[in-house]
Order: structure tokens, then C-alpha cells, then sequence
């Protein structure tokens, strides 16, 4: 037995609706700007000029290898930073 494949007006109706409706879909589809949500970390908004625990003091000296003869006044310099974590591990 082979099977043959019957198309009605019906069908075609549908397919043609079908059509339409997923190339308009596709069509507002592409036009919409997609928009990445922004982490909600909050930044702090105070920053004091004294040295907090809870942060810590990198000390980079820079020195060409030239100590000979001359008055090096060695200027640590210091990076301040803000470690920012999520809580809880919940997606942001």
C-alpha cells in the first residue's frame, strides 16, 4: 500500500496563514532591540581618604637598578580597590 498525500483547500489556507503569521512574527521579531540586564551590584558611594580593614594596599617600587650615588626616596604607590560580590549566588 502506498500512501499518497491529499491537500485540501483547507490545507492550503492554513499553510499560507501559517506562513504569515511566522514571517510577521520574524519581522517584529528582528526589529526589537535586545537588552542585556544590568547586574544590581551596588557601588559605594563614599570613599574615605583613610585606610579601611576591610581593604588592602598594594606597594609597587620602581627602581631601574641605578642605587648608586644618588638619594632615592622611595614613594610606595598604592591602589585601592573594591572587591564586589553577589549574594547568595543569585543570577543578577
Amino acid at each position: 500500500m502506498e500512501r499518497t498525500k491529499v491537500t485540501t483547500e483547507e490545507d492550503t489556507e492554513f499553510i499560507k496563514a501559517f506562513d504569515a503569521l511566522v514571517a510577521e512574527s520574524v519581522a517584529q521579531r528582528s526589529s526589537e532591540l535586545t537588552k542585556i540586564p544590568a547586574p544590581d551590584i551596588p557601588v559605594p558611594v563614599h570613599l574615605r581618604k583613610n585606610k579601611l580593614p576591610s581593604t588592602t594596599t598594594i606597594n609597587v617600587s620602581q627602581s631601574d637598578g641605578d642605587d648608586e650615588g644618588e638619594n632615592n626616596v622611595k614613594k610606595p604607590e598604592t591602589v585601592n580597590f573594591v572587591v564586589m560580590l553577589k549574594k547568595n549566588n543569585k543570577p543578577q
